[in-house]
């Protein structure tokens, strides 16, 4: 049986877990190799199958302690990857692929680079951000070109890194996990008074929360749900919106993925709402777009981002005509005041999700390509 190590800075990891479970599903004996930064606890359990090794720092997302730690995690990545005895390595972004092709090249192994985001662009720089910033995507652009196969979370993110990795390039969504027995309860509608938008995932300035408060604060009927982790001066700042505002219920802190998904389902629309001027957030496709799909829900999302195109062309949702809060207002009235218009949006979203989006095509797609890697090591 061929095995594989999955690494990541930052865990636990809903896209990481579900890619080990697709790869153990596939024919591989799968571990995870990672840094628990106390966030909370994996999803993966023990009848899994699946070894995880974890770093236990504490480090809050936004601190400078992040930076200085890095290292730490990369020996710990590096020397761990040394003792395995795996076939394959699947990296997630440039700090965890950075110490795998430096322990795979010992080994003389391929390394899979799962690309997020990129790192530069993510990256709030203490000192010297400009030199910084540039050494960084240099060696990013070295790790892309020494990687085996590159992993993309969707199509746009090709021109943000380059065509001329086209060809060593795969493409696996920010799909959700649908099991068997939760079909039924994804394809029901939920009978409730009032109108519920959900918002589940990590909560940062850049994904406007503040702007959907502000929006729904004095509608009536409308109820907002936020679920996720925040912290520092913009947790506070929501938590100071919210308390003018008794119909949001703020919940910031991690949550396992089933109730994540309990919330979709009991919701009427989700909204993805990233700033655009912050380069990542252009190339973003986040897996609220695609929990909305499988859960046959309308999403509301902001033009300038990848999402934009989908949600267009699959006609399973609302773009914002700009980015403001009256804009927002609008198009939440427009889904609360036509239950029509959200019954057919979610059901062209679950067709999407059925025929191109969901993750049994991705996870085929990512066995596919390590079982390549593993034919070729032969």
């Amino acid at each position: 049986m061929p095995r594989v190590a999955l690494l990541r800075s930052r865990f636990p990891d809903v896209r990481l877990e579900k890619e080990a479970r697709a790869l153990t599903k596939g024919g591989f004996q799968a571990e995870i190799i990672a840094w628990d930064r106390k966030r909370g606890s994996p999803s993966i359990k023990a009848d899994d199958g699946i070894n995880v090794m974890k770093l236990e720092l504490a480090a809050p997302p936004s601190s400078i302690l992040v930076i200085l730690l890095l290292p730490v995690w990369m020996c710990y990545a590096f020397t761990k990857l040394l003792r395995s005895k795996v076939d394959t390595v699947h990296a997630a972004d440039f700090d965890a692929c950075l110490p795998a092709m430096l322990a795979a090249r010992i080994k003389n192994i391929p390394v899979v680079y799962d690309i997020y985001d990129l790192y530069a662009e993510t990256m709030a720089f203490p000192f010297m951000k400009n030199w910084l910033r540039k050494t960084i995507s240099s060696l990013d652009r070295q790790l892309m070109e020494q990687a085996r196969t590159i992993v993309l979370p969707d199509e746009s993110r090709l021109s943000q890194i380059g065509e001329q990795f086209n060809e060593k390039t795969v493409y696996v969504y920010n799909s959700p996990e649908e099991k068997p027995d939760e079909r039924i309860l994804n394809l029901a509608s939920q009978e409730h008074e009032g109108f519920v938008l959900f918002f589940g995932g990590e909560v940062t300035e850049d994904r406007c929360l503040h702007l959907v408060i502000e929006a729904v604060t004095d509608l009536p009927e409308v109820d907002l749900k936020i679920v996720g982790p925040a912290s520092g001066a913009y947790a506070q700042q929501l938590r100071e919106l919210a308390s003018k505002a008794p119909n949001v219920d703020l919940q910031l802190s991690w949550h396992q993925p089933d109730y994540i998904m309990k919330c979709v389902r009991e919701s009427d629309a989700l909204f993805a709402i990233y700033d655009p001027s912050i380069p990542n957030n252009r190339y973003s496709s986040p897996n609220k777009l695609f929990e909305a799909m499988m859960c046959q829900k309308p999403i509301i999302v902001n033009p300038g981002t990848s999402m934009d195109r989908i949600v267009q062309g699959e006609n399973c949702g609302i773009v914002m005509e700009n980015l403001t809060t009256s804009a927002l207002r609008s198009a939440i009235l427009k889904l609360k005041n036509d239950a029509h218009l959200r019954v057919t949006l979610g059901k062209n979203g679950r067709a999407a999700y059925e025929e191109r989006y969901g993750w049994s095509i991705m996870e085929q797609r990512l066995i596919e390509a390590h079982k390549r890697l593993v034919h070729w090591l032969q």
